[in-house]
């Protein structure tokens, strides 16, 4: 690459900024890119949050230019927003809705196995998720946290 090009691809750059549900700076970023690579985010779609606004991952982002202006005129507050419950992170003892169907527990419980690499097996935490539901009756039960 010529340093020509190089100065264009760098001009093309623009920080970014992720932010907290009450309108306050939770990171920022020398480019999109650098974004991507640190936290494996989609580039598209990470740009197109900042351009609409839009959450992506259950964050907003905005270009740090736009940002700097708001902080300047005293504006962050027009920032915060409220995560809808679907993308909100599953806490200890959360309850799921797991319809008729209990096969995304089977498949959350297949990755808390490969993810933490316990000895508790699929059958066993299956079995708990059955005697959940037969106990409670409903379409919910809670997570077993391992």
């Amino acid at each position: 690459m010529t340093p020509g090009q190089q100065a264009y691809y760098e001009s093309k750059q623009r920080k970014i900024v992720a932010v907290n549900t009450d309108g306050t700076m939770m990171g920022c970023f020398d480019s999109i890119k650098v974004a991507h690579e640190k936290y494996h985010l989609t580039r598209h779609l990470l740009t197109k949050a900042c351009k609409t606004g839009k959450l992506y991952r259950g964050i907003k982002w905005i270009f740090e230019d736009e940002y700097r202006k708001l902080w300047e005129q005293g504006k962050t507050d027009t920032l915060q927003y409220e995560r809808p419950d679907w993308q909100k992170p599953l806490q200890r003892g959360d309850r799921v809705n797991t319809g008729t169907s209990l096969s995304s527990l089977r498949t959350y419980a297949r990755a808390l196995i490969k993810a933490f690499g316990t000895d508790i097996t699929l059958g066993e935490i299956s079995e708990q998720i059955d005697l959940a539901r037969l106990k409670d009756n409903t379409n919910y039960c809670e997570i077993p946290i391992i």
